[in-house]
């Protein structure tokens, strides 16, 4: 059976070394959307562009590592 691979958005926040909650409230969202998002759900714009702000990394950059996960199959490789 082949290992998680974490979502780009959970391996930013780990590497600020917040758990999801802290980045909940970073953002002003619920805990329940981030780990939509880290599951693969798509945040809507303007959220993106305030958690990539939020998470330090360029937006484009973590949508097109966001794209690779999905099209890696996201959860198990």
């Amino acid at each position: 059976m082949g290992e998680a691979v974490l979502h780009p958005i959970a391996l930013y926040r780990r590497a600020k070394g917040w758990g999801q909650k802290e980045l909940a409230r970073e953002l002003g969202v619920s805990l329940g959307a981030v780990q939509g998002w880290e599951r693969g759900a798509k945040p809507r714009p303007a959220a993106f562009k305030r958690l990539a702000q939020v998470l330090g990394v360029d937006p484009l950059r973590l949508a097109r590592e966001s794209q690779r996960w999905e099209q890696g199959g996201g959860k198990k490789r």
